[in-house]
């Protein structure tokens, strides 16, 4: 539903119903609490007013990354969650939106705090100094995001665009292609949605 929120308190809820339904024997209070704080860093990327609440849609989608299955079908599921009309299309916003959800959490994770590991800077100025400010990180998102859905609109031709209501939209298949046809060299993180080619250090 557009405009739906979640609070963080839900959140914490059905993080806490997840883990005990699904925990594991051989799973450390100190393994579950990193596990806890990484998606608590999550949700908090998502909250965008600063209220404990993030929409419910970009979350969803971003949390596909640490879930099971293909890359595709992960993109496919993402694709439809933003297909609030149902009609199997989504405009520029929507698309700017579903690219965006995906990079955030990747580079949540590549950076955030876990356990005793401190925080790692992972951008930088042409200078080689560390970028400061959480403000700095959500705007290149928001510039690469924004740029590929440009890439991909772009790339599809008009006789394959359709017009909902004076809104120029495409399908799945019209980013697949894109995407197949060499979208990937630009996007490359998109391909850590298959958690196959995660390396992991010890």
């Amino acid at each position: 539903k557009k405009g739906s929120t979640i609070s963080k308190e839900s959140f914490d809820a059905a993080v806490n119903t997840m883990l005990r339904s699904n925990r594991r024997p051989n799973m450390s209070k100190q393994s579950e609490r990193m596990f806890y704080n990484l998606l608590s860093s999550i949700f908090h990327e998502f909250d965008k007013k600063n209220n404990s609440k993030a929409d419910a849609c970009e979350l969803a989608c971003g949390l596909t990354v640490l879930c099971g299955g293909s890359k595709s079908d992960k993109l496919e599921y993402s694709f439809e969650l933003l297909d609030r009309k149902k009609k199997g299309l989504v405009s520029r916003f929507q698309m700017v939106r579903y690219l965006h959800s995906f990079l955030t959490v990747l580079l949540n994770i590549s950076s955030c705090k876990l356990g005793d590991e401190p925080a790692e800077t992972i951008l930088f100025t042409s200078s080689g100094e560390k970028a400061k400010g959480g403000h700095t990180l959500q705007r290149v998102i928001g510039w690469v995001s924004s740029w590929a859905t440009e890439e991909v609109f772009k790339a599809t031709p008009k006789d394959r665009k359709e017009d909902v209501d004076g809104t120029e939209c495409i399908n799945f298949d019209n980013f697949a292609i894109w995407y197949t046809k060499g979208g990937y060299n630009s996007i490359a993180w998109l391909e850590l949605l298959d958690l196959k080619k995660w390396i992991l250090s010890s």
